[in-house]
């Protein structure tokens, strides 16, 4: 037992979930010093050890209160606060990517029967209205969205560029 031991420590707070690490130190006497817990309780998740060294992860937040007793002389009672852990915010949630829908394909006979036309070909503007196969694709590509331009060069003539 050492004579004219004096605990110097406290112990500082922490925060649930947080590795915690805290040394008791203490004057007088002949180190090395023996630590004890001699009423109360450490937070949940942190231990002493021997050397006065109090490490863990804390569990739970709240206050605890403890004595602690070194050389089996001197005692100290201390509090020790852990702080609940942060809260961590929950990033949005990003809405499942749905690809485009194209809109449905009208088939050639709904094609030439939605016609305006009493002839068997489709008119088409813009488009070569000579050709009736021509007519119904480019008249299909334009119900499912999509924009077909074309032209044409009669045969035997040359544009100038």
């Amino acid at each position: 037992v050492s004579a004219g031991v004096a605990i110097t420590a406290t112990l500082p707070g922490g925060t649930v979930g947080v590795a915690y690490n805290a040394k008791l130190t203490a004057t007088g006497g002949t180190p090395p010093y023996t630590w004890s817990i001699v009423s109360g309780t450490l937070p949940p998740g942190l231990s002493l050890a021997a050397d006065g060294t109090v490490s863990g992860t804390p569990t739970a937040a709240g206050t605890y209160q403890l004595t602690v007793q070194v050389d089996g002389s001197a005692t100290k009672a201390m509090t020790v606060v852990i702080a609940a852990a942060p809260a961590t915010p929950t990033p949005p949630q990003a809405a499942p990517a749905t690809p485009p829908q194209a809109a449905p394909a009208t088939p050639p006979q709904a094609a030439q029967a939605a016609a305006p036309s009493s002839s068997s070909q489709i008119p088409f503007t813009g488009a070569d209205t000579t050709s009736t196969v021509g007519g119904a694709i480019a008249l299909l590509l334009l119900g499912a969205g999509l924009v077909v331009a074309t032209r044409r060069r009669p045969h035997g003539k040359h544009y100038a560029r």
